[in-house]
């Protein structure tokens, strides 16, 4: 997963348009960008575009959270729509267990935004019904007061605590939002730390940073063409040490390999 889109759920044009986004997932908000007031409403919207105007790519519904009084209405939401996929905020594992027990067949995306929940990633990034975990920074931020939560050394350790734990069980890791949607050189920054530290995409809160957010994670054409060459080679002299325009490779570089290749063929 490249990409996903915030869609508040209480937005009808923005629903009424999501299938002309090129994203790999939505999710479509109950939580934070709707109202106490407007959450009924939100979710008789959501309810009636997902049974109408389902879009092409997955959806995930970012429930309230489990203390959250209206946790109980999502769930019963979910249940109706026969809905499985669920962006959980504030994710702790016993939010997690709580969540799993109202729908064993649940697929959760962790939103990971309080202090706390960073020393039980492994945990987290254990769990079977887990199949991703994705960086609340601006929670986390305010949480943490940091001054300038726009800094990437800021989240340093809670990025690199997601990062390890969602690797270690072969799960996605995906950053958090860039807020100032119109300035395109800082999320150019940001998307370049979290391509260099290892994430698998960054969430967009506004369409218009999708193309720059699937350009930057999706593999260059000189990267998939060093990568086609290294299998062929491999393939052709079935060795796993060999020499490539002046760099050696290994088996660690030749597993790469076949992993961007297979990564392109399932897009």
């Amino acid at each position: 997963m490249r990409s996903a889109l915030f869609i508040s759920a209480n937005t009808p044009s923005m629903l009424q348009t999501a299938h002309a986004y090129d994203t790999d997932a939505f999710f479509y908000d109950l939580e934070d960008s709707v109202a106490v007031h407007d959450k009924r409403s939100a979710r008789f919207l959501l309810a009636e575009h997902l049974r109408h105007h389902p879009p092409a790519a997955p959806v995930f519904i970012r429930i309230n959270g489990v203390e959250d009084e209206a946790f109980a209405s999502d769930v019963a939401l979910l249940k109706e729509l026969k809905h499985t996929h669920v962006l959980l905020p504030k994710t702790t594992l016993a939010h997690l267990e709580t969540l799993v027990k109202e729908l064993p067949t649940v697929v959760v995306m962790a939103l990971l935004e309080t202090p706390d929940v960073f020393f039980d990633c492994l945990s987290i990034a254990k769990h079977p019904n887990v199949m991703g975990l994705m960086l609340g920074g601006e929670d986390l931020a305010l949480a943490l007061n940091c001054p300038k939560p726009t800094h990437p050394e800021a989240l340093l350790f809670a990025r690199s605590q997601l990062l390890y734990a969602a690797k270690a069980y072969d799960k996605v890791a995906l950053d958090t939002p860039y807020t100032h949607f119109q300035d395109v050189r800082g999320l150019h920054e940001h998307m370049d730390v979290a391509w260099r530290m290892g994430f698998d995409g960054k969430v967009a809160i506004h369409p218009s940073q999708l193309p720059y957010i699937q350009a930057r994670f999706s593999p260059t054409k000189e990267a998939l063409e060093e990568a086609q060459a290294i299998v062929q080679m491999h393939e052709q002299t079935h060795s796993t040490r060999f020499s490539y325009q002046g760099k050696m490779v290994d088996q660690p570089i030749i597993k790469k390999a076949y992993k961007l290749l297979a990564q392109k063929e399932r897009r």
